[in-house]
């Protein structure tokens, strides 16, 4: 959905999102979540604790990741994040254009990458200093970060 508030208007099936200082809650935010209709789709409270991400999908069948922030770059998306309302009153924080560039290349999914190069068409004024400092920071905690790398190179240059 960031994607497509960002000005890319694409086709999505899932929603991501990200919440911060839920670990203290997080039994009790699951079973809310459940009494609304919403049930974990991959794992159990085991594997979000460990993974830092809860997979739920509703009763529709909507994939709904929520990622579990705890890290200083996690802390800084939100604060830089823009709030976007939506028409029937509800307001978000959407992660920017610049910020969402970084987390997909941390990916590194095919439609990942084809949202950066998007991204980057549609917003040109982002710091592409940033975004090489930033990932390049991520690329020593992942598995894949040859893969990281050469799209980062090609992406950004």
């Amino acid at each position: 959905m960031a994607v497509i508030i960002n000005g890319y208007e694409r086709f999505t099936i899932d929603v991501d999102l990200m919440a911060l200082d839920l670990d203290p809650d997080l039994d009790e935010v699951v079973a809310t979540l459940a009494s609304e209709g919403l049930e974990i789709r991959a794992g159990d409270i085991d594997f979000v604790k460990k993974y830092r991400v809860l997979r739920l999908v509703t009763p529709d069948g909507t994939g709904v990741d929520v990622s579990l922030g705890i890290l200083p770059f996690e802390e800084e998306i939100a604060q830089r994040a823009n709030r976007h309302g939506f028409p029937n009153g509800i307001n978000v924080l959407v992660a920017s254009a610049e910020d969402l560039i970084i987390m997909k290349l941390i990916a590194s999914r095919h439609r990942d990458i084809d949202d950066c190069r998007r991204l980057l068409e549609l917003h040109p004024e982002v710091n592409r200093n940033r975004i090489t400092e930033i990932v390049g920071q991520w690329i020593e905690l992942v598995d894949n970060p040859e893969k990281i790398l050469a799209n980062l190179t090609q992406i950004i240059g």
